[in-house]
């Protein structure tokens, strides 16, 4: 409006009525957030229901999986057809509906993935994803060398770093990091190469667990005890053998 047409308004009483218009689409002012939305994950038919920003964020396979998915829903769901093309002027009339925002929170069930894996392993990797916590059952080695893998395959790098550090640090009988747990991790991988590797020499999952320090040395008739650590760091046979050997460890 000029400013002829105001002074005009204003001297006959009339105010305008308008609205202004805004720059701000209704799409971004009532744009649904996904990062809590519950995803099912269906292990060989045992479900969990997680949140998508907590397998997106913790997994490298889940992270693909869905931001593909995702990118493509998006796509198909924000193709122009006709009768929108048509009704475009209409809109900014109008109170904006459910019908106009493809990404609200959607009506049916949430999705369900399904990976072929053993449940209890997967609920071992959930537990840290949920809480940070590396943790691998001491009672059921078994069990544990079924999460290592899972938790390669499903890339789950920080509890795959971390767990290649605490092996390190066992191994060395060191109290702490000589590093950080990257560095700590690259030194396993150039060590035992990989994860699959230190699996299938046994050195995880023994090696991530607190070693035993007694030692039991028989020389000829005599039986001596010994501290793993002292003899590991005072000669350098010892220190070798028990570092190659996990059934000694």
């Amino acid at each position: 409006m000029d400013y002829c047409n105001f002074k005009r308004r204003r001297l006959s009483g009339r105010e305008d009525t308008t609205p202004a218009s805004s720059s701000v689409s209704p799409s971004n002012r009532f744009r649904y957030d996904t990062s809590t939305e519950p995803i099912i994950i269906d292990v060989s038919g045992t479900k969990f229901k997680v949140a998508r920003d907590t397998i997106i964020n913790n997994t490298t396979y889940f992270e693909s999986l869905l931001s593909d998915r995702w990118n493509q829903d998006a796509l198909s769901s924000s193709e122009p057809t006709e009768s929108s093309q048509e009704n475009t002027s209409n809109n900014d009339s109008k109170q904006p509906s459910d019908q106009d925002f493809p990404d609200f929170p959607p009506s049916s069930s949430p999705q369900v993935l399904f990976i072929d894996h053993d449940p209890a392993a997967f609920e071992i990797l959930l537990t840290h994803m949920r809480t940070g916590l590396v943790h691998l059952p001491p009672s059921d080695p078994y069990l544990a060398k079924k999460a290592l893998l899972l938790a390669e395959y499903l890339g789950i790098q920080a509890f795959l770093t971390t767990v290649k550090a605490i092996t390190m640090k066992n191994i060395s009988r060191r109290g702490d990091y000589l590093g950080d747990e990257t560095s700590e991790a690259v030194q396993f991988d150039a060590r035992f190469g990989s994860l699959r590797s230190a699996v299938d020499r046994g050195i995880l999952p023994t090696c991530f667990f607190p070693p035993k320090d007694v030692l039991a040395i028989r020389v000829a008739d005599r039986t001596f005890h010994a501290s793993k650590a002292v003899l590991m760091a005072k000669s350098g046979y010892f220190g070798r053998y028990l570092t190659s050997n996990p059934e000694d460890y």
